[in-house]
């Protein structure tokens, strides 16, 4: 395995002296990109979310600058339940409706996606779309 001495190393030599950092940035953004490096920083961000460290799970999604394709969806869920978490319910409903756009979801994602859309809603006093979601929950 290797560590992250021998990894900067590395990229300063492909880079050559002084692009080190650039070089490891871009070498961090592949690896997060890998599908299971992205589900373990998607799995980590829900589980701190879940604790209520939103910090943390911030962290955790920033390692996923871009998620692959069959992540995107939770990505979104999980972006969303933190801007909520923060008070930024607007932002949430943005990227919850971004994420209900991907395509048919999980039913656990779905039904995840649905309370948070509630929550967000209801804090923006849409109080119409979050009878629907919660409705739409009762149906799964």
């Amino acid at each position: 395995m290797l560590h992250l001495w021998d990894i900067l190393a590395r990229c300063a030599q492909s880079a050559g002296l002084g692009q080190e950092e650039a070089a490891f940035a871009d070498y961090r953004q592949a690896y997060a990109a890998q599908p299971v490096r992205a589900r373990y920083h998607l799995a980590m961000a829900r589980y701190q979310l879940e604790r209520g460290k939103t910090a943390a799970a911030e962290a955790e999604l920033r390692a996923v600058p871009m998620p692959p394709e069959e992540s995107r969806a939770e990505y979104r869920v999980l972006q969303a339940r933190l801007a909520s978490a923060s008070g930024r319910y607007a932002e949430a409903m943005t990227a919850l409706r971004q994420a209900e756009r991907t395509g048919p979801l999980p039913k656990l994602l779905e039904r995840e996606l649905l309370q948070a859309m509630e929550l967000a809603a209801r804090e923006l006093q849409d109080y119409k779309t979050a009878y629907e979601c919660a409705a739409r929950q009762l149906k799964l």
